[in-house]
């Protein structure tokens, strides 16, 4: 009988200690710290070869499919709806794998920082997303394509 209450004990705890996990004493919306992207999967394994990495400085670091990597400063109107996009995805409420079942698929990773927690989501490209997931990848893909002073 000792063990049936030991077991029950902890399985309260654990439960009680998962539901505390999502919880913030903050009301103020999360902070972005920092966004990684990189494109994977394909035939290649290696997607289309793009990466982006953007710092809460607005340093901005992009690897081309080339396989050139640039670092430019974004300039505050880019960083700021790049940051509006990320709030909007809602990171804590997404799936971390949207999957399509096909094969040589390009698969897009995002991972971000958000109240010194990552987040990361990784979605096939042919895979159902949310529209909020869908409009920040799409930014990150403009990021990458735009003409800044990449050095």
């Amino acid at each position: 009988m000792t063990s049936k209450i030991l077991l029950r004990l902890c399985i309260a705890t654990i439960a009680a200690g998962a539901a505390l996990a999502g919880c913030t004493s903050s009301s103020s919306p999360p902070s972005t710290g920092v966004l990684d992207y990189q494109s994977r999967g394909g035939f290649s394994g290696q997607g289309d070869g793009s990466e982006l990495h953007v710092t809460a400085d607005r340093t901005a670091r992009r690897v081309t499919r080339s396989g050139g990597s640039q670092t430019a400063v974004l300039d505050a109107a880019t960083f700021n709806n790049l940051r509006a996009k990320i709030e909007a995805a809602e990171f804590t409420t997404l799936e971390p794998t949207y999957n399509c079942s096909c094969a040589d698929d390009l698969v897009d990773q995002v991972s971000v920082q958000l109240s010194n927690t990552t987040y990361a989501v990784s979605a096939d490209a042919s895979a159902e997303v949310p529209d909020r997931l869908q409009a920040l990848v799409d930014t990150i893909h403009g990021v990458i394509a735009a003409q800044l002073d990449w050095r």
